[in-house]
């Protein structure tokens, strides 16, 4: 009786999730990041500010390092990371006119948790 190591090896490599010990999430990373965010800024789509996390009880950052695990582990990031607003500021100094649209630069204001996520996935890597 052969074995067909071809079908052992597709079958083997469907169910193939790789080694994602190295970017499992503590509790302690999520808190640093969070501390370090700097208040006062203003709150993306789902109007959480960061003051809203920094005085929050400690079992949020609990919450939220079991989130971005499951992330990583189910590889699926969650539509409203993408999703920010969008603020026109003018360029330059107070002397061009603001009638085009080459004067104006836009910056996007996204999740907060999206950004917890990219500093926590940056510390880790």
């Amino acid at each position: 009786m052969a074995v067909n190591f071809n079908s052992i090896f597709d079958k083997s490599f469907l169910n193939y999730v790789g080694n994602t010990s190295e970017l499992i999430f503590d509790i302690a990373t999520v808190d640093d990041v969070i501390r370090k965010l700097k208040k006062g800024k203003a709150s993306g789509v789902d109007n959480i500010t960061c003051e809203h996390l920094q005085y929050s009880h400690p079992i949020v950052c609990s919450c939220i390092s079991m989130l971005f695990n499951l992330i990583v582990t189910l590889k699926y990031v969650p539509a409203a990371f993408g999703e920010g607003i969008i603020i026109p500021i003018p360029k330059g100094d107070g002397k061009r006119n603001h009638d085009k649209i080459e004067n104006y630069r836009g910056i996007t204001i996204s999740c907060l948790f999206s950004k917890i996520f990219e500093s926590c996935l940056l510390s880790k890597i």
